[in-house]
């Protein structure tokens, strides 16, 4: 619901108009998605790698 919500005010004219936000490029969005993907990539590495169970 978060992503959502952060999505309709940074895409949408309103949301541009209130916050004051501008749209991101595609290629900016994708780098935004990885980088905040990653601790939860080398956190499945690390647990794959070292064969431990997270609780």
């Amino acid at each position: 619901m978060s992503a959502i919500l952060s999505l309709g005010v940074i895409y949408t004219g309103l949301g541009q108009l209130i916050f004051n936000t501008e749209a991101l490029a595609v290629g900016h969005l994708f780098g935004v998605i990885m980088a905040a993907s990653l601790p939860t990539l080398v956190m499945s590495a690390v647990k794959e790698a070292t064969k431990t169970k997270w609780v």
